[in-house]
């Protein structure tokens, strides 16, 4: 997705750019943001697609992180808990936690992103519930849309 992201920036360089994924897709979000860091996928989860790699890039080039003005993740098997992103009841890690969730603020993402996960969720809260990993959409969407349009309007 990197590369999806960066090309489309260099033929539209004044786009404004949301970013949004469910369950592995907002993984791979992350993983573009920011870099993957994620144990159990070897060279990293968002490698391989595209011939683009975040594992290998470190996420999206600095340059290019301007046009993103939102990113929305819900269900993230990367989920860490307390971090400033994270909406939702949840307080346990992920099946596969992020050992780079800092760089969210580092690289200025931290108030453009909502992380939804609620706590049972199978994926994002290691629990046993599927039902709860399906359910973001119903729950949360009017909050992630309401937070994409406020975005959009201050960029």
């Amino acid at each position: 997705m990197t590369k999806l992201v960066t090309d489309y920036i260099s033929s539209c360089p004044d786009s404004k750019i949301v970013l949004m994924g469910y369950s592995q897709g907002a993984q791979v979000v992350a993983d573009t943001l920011i870099g993957s860091s994620t144990s159990g996928f070897g060279g990293g989860f968002g490698g391989g697609y595209g011939g683009s790699s975040a594992a290998s890039s470190g996420g999206l080039p600095a340059a290019d992180r301007k046009n993103i003005i939102a990113a929305i993740q819900m269900g993230d098997p990367s989920h860490v808990p307390g971090l400033s992103t994270d909406k939702g009841t949840s307080t346990k890690n992920g099946v596969f936690p992020r050992s780079n969730s800092a760089n969210y603020a580092s690289d200025g993402f931290g108030s453009l992103i909502q992380s939804y996960c609620d706590t049972g969720d199978e994926y994002c809260d290691s629990g046993n519930s599927l039902q709860v990993h399906l359910s973001y959409v119903q729950t949360y969407g009017t909050d992630a849309t309401n937070f994409v349009v406020s975005k959009y309007k201050a960029a």
